[in-house]
């Protein structure tokens, strides 16, 4: 098989995969590449699928909630914790 069709396999393959997730898959498959993303170990389509899914939650309106939430109880805001 030729790259240009592995390539395309691979990004075809990432968009059905996250499309067919629920919201709970979605939020596990986000934190698995955001864990492999800190510890600089993520491969470039997991990258296109970290992407995918927050355009996913800015869609669904997920991200305004936890900022919204964020800004009711800056407690649980971890940009605002010391020592990260």
């Amino acid at each position: 098989m030729e790259t240009k069709e592995v390539i395309k396999n691979i990004i075809l393959n990432s968009i059905e995969e996250i499309s067919n997730m629920t919201s709970r898959e979605r939020m596990e498959k986000l934190c698995e590449l955001a864990t492999k993303e800190h510890l600089n170990q993520i491969l470039p389509h997991e990258i296109m699928q970290l992407e995918m899914i927050q355009a996913i939650r800015i869609s669904n309106g997920d991200i305004d909630k936890v900022l919204n939430n964020w800004a009711e109880n800056p407690e649980l805001d971890p940009r605002l914790q010391h020592g990260n």
